[in-house]
């Protein structure tokens, strides 16, 4: 594996309080292995994005976090995308077709599209999750609603009371026992604020014990407070301690998550769309080669 440009660093989800998750995307001939990785990066905790050419604007792509690769990583995919759409690429004797305005990237499990917008804004569509409430909580703290996806490595969400609760939650080791495998997303409702909906969003046994912004959480949040909340547009907070800030939106039977922009393109089927704004933070290192 070798670097076809410059790495750079991107935050998404960013925007007035919220300082959005970070992203270092690299260009490279070939997606690398975990190994690789490590060799290349170490054990970095900030989230690491490679893609490769495959054909017109469509890309492979892998991500990696706190030196482990994981399945999906929802806003290094929109860094990917910032990344192409942004950077000068003519080191790379990489032609795009700009104008077509999005991009597909295929991992290894899944094809995911980024569609670019005005003003640095780009959105990712997601496939729906289908949730579920078994007659039986396993969550040992205080909730009023909860529901969890059926497969076990998928998420578990939970709504608080008060959103002042949220910033007491404390993930304990009972807590973490008892979601075993899937994330775990725990929310609260506001009736003051400017936010519709407040949330934090945990994966201990990914190694991120706290996400500071996350995009892949859409799919959850939607399907959780559509039948809760009787309103068109979720304006949504991630209550971590960079802060990340949302739109969600529903449109037919899908959603649309944007930060700070009105999109008028309906969603698919059974889709997520996640939009963010993501911005350039100038990290560049040299080519290096593995």
């Amino acid at each position: 594996m070798f670097l076809l440009e410059q790495q750079k660093q991107f935050h998404v989800f960013s925007g007035g309080e919220a300082r959005g998750n970070p992203a270092l995307v690299s260009l490279v001939n070939e997606l690398p292995t975990l190994a690789e990785h490590r060799q290349f990066i170490g054990r970095d905790s900030t989230s690491c994005v490679y893609i490769a050419p495959q054909s017109d604007n469509t890309f492979g792509i892998n991500w990696f976090q706190h030196g482990q690769a994981i399945a999906r990583c929802g806003h290094g995919t929109l860094a990917a995308a910032a990344y192409l759409q942004q950077g000068d690429l003519r080191a790379a004797h990489l032609t795009l077709h700009r104008a077509k305005t999005h991009y597909i990237f295929q991992s290894a499990t899944e094809c995911l599209a980024v569609s670019c917008h005005k003003n640095n804004y780009y959105s990712l569509a997601l496939p729906s999750e289908k949730l579920e409430t078994p007659p039986l909580s396993p969550l040992p703290f205080q909730h009023q609603q909860w529901a969890q996806t059926k497969t076990l490595n998928g998420y578990l969400i939970a709504q608080l009371a008060r959103t002042e609760e949220l910033a007491s939650f404390t993930l304990t080791p009972e807590i973490t026992a008892a979601i075993e495998q899937r994330a775990l997303i725990i929310s609260a409702q506001s009736q003051s604020s400017q936010y519709d909906i407040y949330f934090r969003y945990f994966a201990p046994q990914y190694g991120n014990k706290e996400d500071s912004a996350t995009g892949s959480a859409a799919s959850v949040i939607w399907p959780f407070y559509s039948s809760l909340v009787h309103k068109k547009r979720l304006h949504c907070y991630q209550a971590s301690a960079t802060g990340g800030d949302m739109w969600l939106s529903y449109y037919t039977t899908g959603a649309l998550i944007k930060n700070r922009i009105h999109l008028k393109d309906s969603v698919s089927k059974d889709r997520v769309r996640v939009m963010a704004n993501v911005i350039m933070a100038g990290v560049n290192t040299p080519s290096r080669v593995i």
